[in-house]
C-alpha cells in the first residue's frame, strides 16, 4: 500500500507543534499575501520514496518556479521570527527541489506588517538533508499516528513521551 504524504505536513511536523493549529484567519491572509505577491503555485509534484519498507508518495506544490530554474517559497514572518522562516523556507525548498528535479531554490521572508521583504536568500538543492529531512517527518507523523491509535484504544503515551521521542 502506497501513502500519500504532503510535503507542508512533513516541514510542519519538523518544525511545530503537532497539538497546535494555525488559526483560519491567518491561514487566509497567508494565502492572499501569496496571491498579492505572485506565489501561488498551480503545478502538483509526485514522486515515491521508500522508508522502513513503505511507500510513500511525497506531493507538493512549489509556491512559484522561475523559468530559469529555481523552486521558490514564500515565508510571511514578523522581523522576530525572520531565521526561523527562513529555516522553515530552506527546508520546504530543499524538499521541493527533490520532488521536481531542480536544483536551485529561494525563500523569501516577508513581513505584512511592514510590507516588504526581509530576507531573500538562494540555496542549491542538498540530497543528504532532503533525505534526513523527509524520514524524520515520516517517522513524527508515524509516531503521531501511533499515538492517536493507542489514545482510541485506551492505552496512551504522554506528551512528555511524545516530545521525548521527536526530539521536538
Amino acid at each position: 500500500m502506497v501513502r500519500k504524504l504532503g510535503v507542508s505536513r512533513i516541514v510542519s511536523i519538523l518544525f511545530y507543534n503537532p497539538l497546535q493549529r494555525v488559526p483560519e484567519e491567518i491561514l487566509a491572509e497567508g494565502t492572499a499575501i501569496h496571491n498579492r505577491l505572485g506565489f501561488s503555485g498551480t503545478t502538483t509534484y509526485r514522486r515515491f520514496y521508500e522508508f522502513e519498507g513503505e511507500l510513500y508518495e511525497i506531493i507538493g506544490m512549489p509556491d512559484r518556479i522561475t523559468e530559469d530554474g529555481y523552486v521558490e517559497e514564500l515565508k510571511t514572518s514578523s522581523r522576530e521570527r525572520v531565521e526561523k522562516a527562513l529555516e522553515i523556507g530552506k527546508t520546504q525548498a530543499n524538499i521541493l527541489c527533490w520532488l521536481t528535479g531542480l536544483r536551485k531554490y529561494k525563500v523569501y521572508v516577508y513581513s505584512p506588517r511592514e510590507g516588504k521583504y526581509l530576507r531573500i536568500e538562494e540555496g542549491v538543492h542538498d540530497p543528504l538533508k532532503c533525505r534526513e529531512d523527509l524520514e524524520e517527518g515520516i517517522r513524527r507523523i508515524k509516531w503521531i499516528e501511533s499515538l492517536y491509535k493507542q489514545e482510541k484504544m485506551g492505552t496512551s503515551t504522554t506528551m512528555e513521551d511524545f516530545l521525548k521521542a521527536t526530539n521536538a
